[in-house]
């Protein structure tokens, strides 16, 4: 816990070499049960960041700055919601 300083998150599509910075849970690459779960094992409890970016992969070309920073609030709001479910289900 108090080795870690920040976290920064983001998702990608698993294709090597193409850092794709997406918006967490929509390129499959990777595991956010997992992330979520060890976030709340590690007992880190600051902040983390969304490092995603709109234009680098495509998938968010039709979406004004608006939509693209509503989708990353919700997918935020949603790995939050899962790292608290599991410091839930230690401290039970």
């Amino acid at each position: 816990k108090d080795k870690i300083i920040a976290i920064h998150v983001h998702d990608n599509t698993g294709e090597v070499g193409k850092d794709k910075h997406m918006v967490p849970f929509d390129g499959g690459g990777v595991d956010f049960e997992h992330v979520a779960k060890m976030i709340a094992i590690s007992g880190y409890d600051k902040s983390i960041m969304l490092e995603s970016i709109q234009k680098t992969s495509g998938r968010y070309d039709d979406l004004t700055p608006e939509a693209f920073y509503k989708r990353a609030g919700d997918a935020a709001k949603k790995l939050a919601a899962m790292v608290e479910k599991y410091k839930a289900e230690m401290e039970a």
